[in-house]
């Protein structure tokens, strides 16, 4: 059932839609489908072949099934970006500022984009060549081009940073509490948060900087591979593959579960973690579903602020949460 209109899955497959069509979401494609399920105003369905069709309104490209498979995705606050296997990319979800609309012409690189970083209200491409691109709302300089070549790069709400080839740090756009002021030394790894930012040093030491009214930017002991900064908490990937969280905890977005882990994402009040099996777990605040732990097993997942997306071992996305602006809807494996 939708908005005004229901639709119903016959015994010999075919579907029978019924109710308001003004987007024509009670006219169905003539196939057979295995399973249906209706939005507000648009339906999808699993067809008998395995294919997705959907029909109906499509604000946010959200009628639109991609099953494309890809090598690389980020998750904004509610947009996505990522990186095919064919060598093309594609971006999803809000686009007010532009920010999940590809750069065209002299703005594009030729070489296209291997990795993406997306924010609050624009997202950022790293070339083969290690040269970083961006785009979207640029009022605080977050979308401006930064110089040098980069070695990864990562986008927090109105700043980003990055590790350049010779291992230091460099971020640029809103530098409120000190967030884009990175101190000395090389790292490995950067992640840029609400308003902190955190990095794994050379040698696996954390070191944050920013904001830390939570604690969230309070250096834990320790050696870690990696580290998430999310709104007012962080997460840290320790060399023995368990997760430590410090900062606020009011969703219990800091309380991290036992086990061993290969990947760590910190959101808004929510974090995901994928374990050594490939499994997703998340914990925290679940008023969108963000917090309920996806089937199937990933190699990676990108934690927005209500939602996340995952790399599925067969190189298919799912995402799953908060969908106001299609940001779950269009790379989905089905």
């Amino acid at each position: 059932m939708g908005n005004y209109f229901g639709c119903g899955l016959k015994v010999d497959g075919t579907v029978t839609c019924w109710g308001n069509n003004t987007f024509g979401q009670t006219s169905p494609p003539s196939a057979t489908f295995l399973q249906i399920n209706a939005g507000a105003t648009h339906v999808c369905g699993i067809m008998t072949g395995g294919d997705v069709a959907c029909w109906g309104e499509n604000y946010a490209g959200k009628a639109v099934p991609q099953t494309d498979a890809f090598t690389q995705i980020s998750a904004g606050l509610d947009h996505g970006c990522g990186a095919r296997t064919d060598g093309t990319s594609y971006c999803w979800g809000r686009d007010d500022y532009g920010q999940a609309t590809l750069p065209t012409g002299h703005l594009m690189p030729p070489s296209g984009f291997t990795k993406f970083s997306t924010g609050n209200l624009h997202s950022c491409g790293m070339t083969p060549g290690n040269k970083v691109y961006c785009w979207g709302d640029n009022s605080e300089g977050q979308a401006t081009n930064p110089p040098g070549d980069y070695a990864q790069i990562d986008s927090g709400s109105f700043h980003n940073c990055g590790v350049k080839t010779d291992g230091t740090v460099h971020c640029w756009g809103s530098n409120g509490s000190g967030k884009a002021t990175p101190p000395s030394g090389t790292f490995t790894q950067v992640s840029a948060g609400g308003s902190h930012t955190c990095g794994v040093r050379t040698g696996g030491a954390v070191d944050c900087w920013g904001y830390n009214i939570s604690g969230q930017a309070a250096d834990p002991p320790g050696t870690f591979t990696q580290v998430s900064a999310g709104w007012n908490h962080s997460c840290g990937l320790r060399s023995d593959g368990t997760v430590d969280c410090w900062g606020s905890n009011a969703s219990g977005q800091a309380t991290e579960p036992a086990g061993t882990f290969i990947w760590i994402g910190a959101g808004k009040d929510h974090t995901c973690g994928v374990r050594t099996n490939g499994t997703v777990d998340c914990w925290g605040y679940n008023l969108y579903g963000q917090s309920t732990d996806p089937t199937g097993t990933f190699v990676e997942i990108s934690v927005g602020s209500n939602f996340n997306c995952g790399l599925k071992t067969d190189g298919t996305v799912y995402c799953w949460g908060e969908y106001d602006y299609g940001q779950i809807w269009l790379p989905m494996a089905h």
